[in-house]
């Protein structure tokens, strides 16, 4: 049976995929179509957030899996002339 950190993985697998396979004239390769009310750059928008998500979600089962104790935290720098 799957743990749960493979499960994320082979979900990160499959979102990932279905985002490369994205082109011009399929679903979500396309601009927004007016009209007929299509959302292409949402579904694309979607995939994108749903990586990020699946990513954070396996670091963090990745931590837990290993008992690490340790806290990741992203270091911000603004530079501004």
């Amino acid at each position: 049976m799957a743990t749960v950190l493979e499960n994320l993985q082979t979900r990160l697998q499959h979102v990932s995929e279905e985002l490369a396979a994205l082109t011009s004239t399929s679903a979500g390769g396309k601009p927004d179509a007016g009209k007929s009310g299509i959302g292409h750059v949402a579904y694309r928008t979607s995939l994108l957030q749903e990586i990020k998500m699946l990513q954070d979600a396996i670091d963090k089962e990745a931590l837990n899996a290993t008992g690490g104790d340790s806290v990741s935290f992203e270091i911000v720098s603004e530079y501004s002339t």
